[in-house]
């Protein structure tokens, strides 16, 4: 008996792991075979829920159903043309510098390098500029609530 694989890449695991630590369900889904390459891939990086022999049409019902059930949904694509409806109904499409064209287009966020530890940094990144953009409104909010009475103080007694 013969068997092919992809190899895992060791950042892919650690990516994993710190997705997971933030809170983020990570979830295999893939046209691979079930008991050989999926269960096994997942297992080595410590994804636990995994959805194997999938046509791209049932990812797109997939990343629907998430969405109706409340969910946040982001995809990452990395190696294929089949994943771009997907990555197009996902509330981000993340593609990864190997894409194809076709993902690459359809993605909302694309990484240069080939690397899943910069999609936990983007994510990363989008947080802290999230926040800092609240931070910014709120103090231009207390700025502005308080530059108005003195300024309209200012003008009476002038």
């Amino acid at each position: 008996m013969l068997a092919i694989a992809d190899a895992v890449k060791q950042e892919t695991t650690l990516a994993v792991h710190m997705l997971q630590s933030i809170g983020v369900d990570v979830v295999l889904s893939t046209g691979d075979n079930r008991s050989t390459v999926a269960r096994a891939i997942a297992t080595h990086v410590g994804i636990n829920k995994v959805f194997a022999e999938v046509l791209p049409s049932h990812k797109v019902a997939k990343v629907q159903e998430l969405l109706h059930k409340g969910k946040k949904v982001t995809m990452v694509e990395d190696d294929g043309v089949n994943d771009a409806p997907a990555l197009a109904q996902a509330d981000m499409g993340i593609a990864i510098g190997t894409s194809t064209d076709v993902a690459i287009e359809a993605a909302d966020i694309i990484l240069i390098r080939n690397g899943w530890l910069d999609v936990v940094a983007g994510i990363h990144l989008s947080k802290r500029t999230i926040r800092r953009i609240r931070i910014s409104l709120v103090l231009a909010l207390i700025y502005k609530l308080a530059g108005i009475p003195i300024m309209a103080g200012s003008w009476f007694l002038s």
